[in-house]
């Protein structure tokens, strides 16, 4: 396992390594869990008691159905993922009493299986899917053969009552936002940090109101964002500019910007650390943004009208600590002033420890990366024969040897190395160039 992070590291100086790392990450763990219908679904119960620890009161967890699909096996196609995860995250709403909802995922070079997505996620609505995205790369966004398949899922699912999200000006140029709010009628837009650095995007985005969920380790880990190193005396993450950062820019300039984690076992964080961040890298007040990323989380998420009333009463108590009263279970409640009011004045690290018990809502979390890391070595192990020789790496020109891997960790620690990534070493390796 260690020689297969320095492997990754020796890569770091190739343009997009973090990328590349990432790809590498689910080309080990995605055969693992194929066609393993009792698996996918612990996979969404485990990612509904994340949540809960992290006091996530709603979520909206999206995948593709047919990468976790496999002929001739417990889930032979998408529609039996969707029923998997359904399951687990019902059971997971009932025994942690959290709120969540399901996104289906296009996926970019797979135009065949769009209008599939549309069928289904019209199918499962009423069982909490609310909408549509497409996502795995932006290179359709310039190829009319797959932008018209997916425009037509899009727009199939809107006509059905659902919404549209769209990953765009991430990797790609930010006129990506443009055409996925204007041809794909995306209410929302996945990273879209390459407009911070184009004004007549950055001006559509003020203009149309439209929704940025945006990530703030994922968005180093990929590359997505290179922040440049200011102080290479101080540890890698400390030696950057995060003034830089698109994120921050968003925040101060009033868009209607969410925080969440994407890929949160890949990229070895949790959404109370991507909100500390806020204040630790950034440097903005940590109770203004906090409460500013979690209300428009809420106005922007789809959950019902109710769900919403609840979620902001609940954020304004804990940010603010406003009197009101609230009837619950038939009595009147007083709020009196919130802990959080009283340290907002302290420096991050204080306040990190009460924001994990503020409430959270999250919008941006991939169900294959979201996994429970010792369940996922559990199956691994279990059978290594199951597992393939070797996945295609096309981003490597390559491939990547899953089964010899899996097979060289000797404990969870080993696997978790070849499964995951820090945001250090892909920084590192991008400074080392």
């Amino acid at each position: 396992a260690e020689a297969v992070v320095a492997k990754r590291l020796e890569n770091g100086g190739k343009k997009g390594a973090g990328l590349a790392c990432m790809l590498d990450c689910f080309a080990i763990f995605t055969p693992v869990v194929q066609g393993k219908r009792g698996v996918i679904e612990e996979m969404a119960f485990k990612v509904c008691e994340r949540q809960y620890r992290e006091n996530v009161v709603y979520t909206e967890l999206r995948y593709n159905p047919h990468v976790l699909a496999k002929e001739d096996s417990t889930l032979p196609d998408a529609r039996s993922v969707v029923e998997a995860v359904t399951a687990g995250i019902e059971r997971g709403k009932k025994v942690f009493g959290i709120d969540m909802n399901q996104i289906l995922c296009c996926m970019n070079l797979r135009p065949e299986v769009s209008a599939e997505i549309a069928q289904l996620a019209i199918e499962f609505k009423p069982k909490g899917v609310v909408a549509i995205d497409v996502a795995a790369g932006e290179t359709h966004f310039e190829n009319e053969d797959l932008k018209k398949a997916h425009v037509a899922a899009c727009l199939e699912a809107e006509k059905a009552g659902l919404r549209v999200t769209v990953h765009g000006a991430e990797d790609g140029p930010a006129k990506n936002f443009c055409c996925a709010v204007r041809e794909y009628h995306a209410e929302r837009v996945g990273h879209a940090y390459k407009i911070a650095a184009d004004p007549e995007m950055y001006q559509m985005a003020q203009d149309t109101h439209a929704h940025i969920e945006a990530c703030p380790t994922s968005s180093i880990c990929t590359e997505a964002v290179c922040l440049p190193q200011v102080h290479p005396e101080k540890p890698i993450l400390d030696s950057l500019d995060w003034s830089q950062h698109p994120i921050k820019k968003f925040i101060e300039d009033g868009l209607s910007v969410s925080i969440s984690t994407d890929d949160p076992t890949v990229f070895l964080t949790h959404i109370t650390g991507e909100l500390a961040i806020l204040a630790d890298r950034f440097g903005l007040e940590a109770h203004q943004a906090g409460m500013q990323v979690t209300m428009n989380a809420i106005d922007r998420c789809w959950a019902s009208a109710k769900q919403k009333s609840k979620y902001r009463e609940m954020t304004l108590n804990y940010y603010e600590g406003e009197e009101s009263t609230v009837e619950e279970s038939g009595s009147t409640v007083d709020h009196s002033d919130s802990v959080v009011r009283l340290l907002a004045a302290f420096e991050a690290p204080l306040f990190i420890v009460v924001q994990k018990s503020a409430p959270k809502v999250e919008l941006h979390v991939h169900l294959d990366a979201a996994f429970d890391t010792s369940l996922l070595y559990e199956v691994a192990r279990t059978d290594l024969s199951a597992l393939p020789e070797e996945e295609p790496a096309p981003w490597r020109d390559g491939t990547v040897r899953v089964r010899e891997q899996v097979a060289a960790c000797k404990n969870l620690d080993d696997f978790t190395r070849i499964v995951t990534m820090r945001a250090e070493d892909v920084v590192a390796g991008r400074i080392d160039r």
